[in-house]
């Protein structure tokens, strides 16, 4: 369930975020031959890739279509085939990372704004924590096209030793686009998963924040993730989504967030869920309860409150 949540920031992203329509390509800036090219196919996805560094137009084409299927990938349910299919084209796109580094990182510093941008989502699948810091400079861009996708980037790279500031900075001060808080909201949410610890309270900070956009995606994705850090001063936030947000979505990751959190000042609003009108938030409920109490007395709420005056 948590992975899904974690997802939603992502579906929808690269478009707003300004990566290139399907059939439009960036200026060809190589001057020379390339090396001869090969297909390879990667689940149903075909690239052409070559042995050593591609024109400028070619790499930047290839690179969005591997970010394309990645994303189509992640859009399917959970299964087996799924996370291999995942973990074939990741190590495709590696491999394409790798002969063209030196071009991606000259251009994530120097290149047009559009190339920038592609660069900083790119180099986030290099799976190398040393292109952080390339990466970390530009999510203060003054494009929101590029600060986006440098943020994309910064989630697809996931390092828990990830400076969470910038990406605070950048989504509580001014106006941020809404592809900035998409990216910037997965970001924080798969740099929570992996690092499950809030220690200077930036990532609950802005998780606070994001619980109030009018998204419902994203509500539910920092309920969810205040759960994973443990949060606890969010309780309050998270007992008022679970009883009145509209959304079943947000009162599921609402009522996880709750059980992870394992304080019993939320029996009130956990037991009030057992009669949600969604049967998941109210099996959600009833779990969380279950984990804070270290027993479960079932779906009625007077079976808990008899037991718990």
């Amino acid at each position: 369930m948590v992975r899904h949540l974690l997802l939603f920031a992502l579906f929808g992203a690269f478009t707003a975020c300004g990566m290139l329509q399907r059939g439009q390509e960036a200026p060809d800036r190589g001057t020379q031959a390339p090396p001869p090219a090969k297909f390879i196919t990667t689940q149903g996805h075909i690239s052409l890739e070559t042995d050593g560094t591609m024109p400028l137009g070619e790499l930047f084409l290839q690179c969005e279509k591997h970010i394309r299927s990645w994303k189509k990938i992640l859009a399917q349910p959970p299964s087996s085939s799924i996370t291999a299919a995942q973990a074939s084209l990741e190590d495709a796109f590696a491999d394409l990372i790798y002969r063209n580094r030196s071009t991606l990182e000259s251009q994530i510093l120097h290149g047009e704004h559009r190339n920038r941008g592609i660069a900083s989502a790119t180099l986030g699948f290099s799976r190398d924590p040393h292109t952080m810091p390339l990466i970390l400079n530009n999510v203060t861009d003054p494009l929101p096209s590029v600060a986006a996708l440098a943020m994309f980037g910064l989630g697809v790279l996931a390092s828990p030793a990830t400076p969470i500031g910038p990406i605070r900075k950048v989504l509580t001060e001014g106006t941020p686009s809404l592809a900035m808080i998409e990216n910037g909201s997965f970001a924080l949410a798969r740099i929570a998963e992996n690092a499950k610890a809030d220690p200077d309270g930036n990532l609950e900070a802005v998780f606070i924040m994001l619980i109030e956009r009018p998204e419902a995606n994203i509500r539910a994705q920092a309920a969810a993730c205040l759960g994973l850090i443990k949060a606890k001063a969010s309780g309050p936030s998270l007992a008022n989504l679970l009883a009145r947000d509209s959304e079943p979505a947000v009162r599921v990751s609402a009522a996880y967030a709750l059980g992870e959190i394992g304080n019993t000042s939320a029996f009130g609003v956990l037991v009030g869920a057992l009669n949600d009108p969604s049967a998941l938030a109210a099996g959600t409920a009833r779990a969380s309860l279950a984990k804070i109490y270290g027993k479960d007395l079932g779906p009625h709420a007077q079976n808990w409150q008899l037991a718990f005056p």
